[in-house]
């Protein structure tokens, strides 16, 4: 016979709880993703249980994509992950890379350590927004050729918005 998108076969795991009742807790799943005269894919699949049951929580695709918390990936990606995600250590981006949230398009970096940025950072408006307590209190807009500090559109090779040292305000 001849291997259908969809068929494959497990490893179930499978234990009690704690009153005694057995329970699936856990399966590695293999799955064809493709199958033609040209080209056979198959995935594997990592299935833990939550509070919806047994899930799917990570999949390695034939195409060496990983799936972490999602069952879907963006052509033309290597990797999506759905949660958030705290890495330890270094961490080390080539190629274009996007950081993006359910509203808007971020990248937060924290800690006491020294951050170095080996290329140019944009946004799709070409701006660099370093924001602290409140949106836009640093902006360098690199199309424009102005820096703002406590402003969304300086209008000078430096604009302040609000209060200087000493209380004075600093205008275009």
């Amino acid at each position: 016979g001849t291997a259908a998108n969809g068929l494959g076969t497990g490893l179930l795991f499978y234990g009690q709880d704690n009153a005694g009742a057995g329970q699936n807790m856990a399966r590695i799943a293999s799955q064809v993703e493709a199958s033609s005269s040209s080209a056979f894919l198959a995935n594997l699949s990592f299935y833990t249980v939550g509070s919806g049951g047994l899930l799917e929580k990570m999949r390695i695709t034939g195409n060496g994509q990983l799936l972490l918390a999602t069952t879907t990936i963006p052509s033309g990606y290597g990797m999506n992950i759905a949660t958030s995600t705290y890495v330890y250590g270094n961490l080390t981006v080539s190629g274009n890379s996007i950081f993006n949230n359910a509203t808007t398009t971020s990248l937060a970096v924290t800690g006491t350590a020294t951050t170095t940025f080996a290329g140019p950072i944009t946004s799709s408006s070409g701006d660099f927004i370093i924001a602290g307590n409140s949106a836009n209190d640093v902006l360098l807009n690199p199309y424009g050729g102005n820096v703002g500090i406590g402003t969304a559109g300086p209008i000078a090779k430096l604009s302040v918005g609000g209060a200087g040292l000493g209380g004075s305000v600093i205008s275009a």
